[in-house]
């Protein structure tokens, strides 16, 4: 029995955006949370501040239209990839900066687990904020980069 080109390509389209939000979620987790680094100031969203991660609605972003445009020329649909969680379509020029490079860094920490899943990776991010910082390490890794 074959299976029609479309069905593998809208399961393709579906795969595609859970990876998206998947990864644009954790970049939010991480961007947000109270430990983090940066000066990203968080979204205002109560489920999210009550879950520990990011879960508040994704949101079209302007910004990632050149994205967009690389997929379309591609093929692909474009709308896939371009929606982020609102704390981070919402940033400034200089906190999108950020953003890109968290959403950079989550492609590589992803790409050798492809079955990954957001309600895996969420509980992971819970269980690894829970965890105390260690203060040595992290005054090790300022002296690391002065």
């Amino acid at each position: 029995m074959n299976v029609p080109a479309s069905d593998h390509y809208a399961a393709y389209r579906k795969y595609r955006a859970a990876r998206h939000e998947m990864m644009a979620r954790t970049a939010a987790t991480l961007l947000c949370s109270p430990r983090s680094p940066t000066s990203f100031e968080p979204g205002r969203i109560r489920k999210c501040w009550r879950d520990r991660v990011c879960s508040g609605p994704m949101r079209a972003c302007a910004r990632l239209l050149d994205k967009q445009r690389a997929l379309q020329r591609l093929g692909l649909p474009g709308p896939i990839c371009t929606d982020l969680p609102a704390c981070l379509a919402e940033a400034d020029a200089e906190d999108f900066e950020m953003v890109k490079e968290a959403l950079d860094e989550c492609e590589e920490m992803y790409k050798d687990r492809p079955h990954l899943s957001w309600a895996k990776q969420s509980a992971n991010l819970r269980a690894a904020l829970r965890q105390p910082i260690d203060s040595d390490l992290i005054d090790q890794d300022v002296a690391d980069d002065l």
